[in-house]
């Protein structure tokens, strides 16, 4: 089977994109969308700007997910005890976090 962003390096640029797009949905579009008054061309601009980062989180997160790489970099980079109860001991990581992905697309784009 073929990955896209198959090495150690495209992984952490995937992950740079992740957090890059989960910060600023969190601090600045969505904050800010919801401060304007709903309907106003603001407001609008603001949803659609959410949407479109919401969407390259989405893909991001998706993208990692089915990455070979994904297991031993949350080895390494989370203490052992958390990665071993959340992801390595579960039957199926992979669907687990990928109905987390799946409720967050369908959060955000019923909204």
């Amino acid at each position: 089977m073929h990955y896209l962003f198959t090495t150690p390096q495209e992984l952490k640029f995937l992950i740079e994109v992740h957090t890059v797009a989960a910060i600023v949905l969190t601090f600045i579009t969505i904050p800010l969308t919801l401060l304007m008054k709903k309907g106003s061309r603001y407001h609008r601009i603001g949803g659609l700007s959410s949407l479109l980062i919401a969407i390259i989180f989405s893909i991001s997160a998706l993208l990692m997910l089915f990455n070979p790489y994904i297991i031993p970099h949350l080895k390494a980079d989370i203490p052992e005890y958390q990665i071993d109860i959340a992801y390595v001991y579960n039957t199926h990581p992979n669907l687990l976090l990928l109905g987390l992905i799946s409720i967050f697309s369908y959060s955000i784009f019923s909204a």
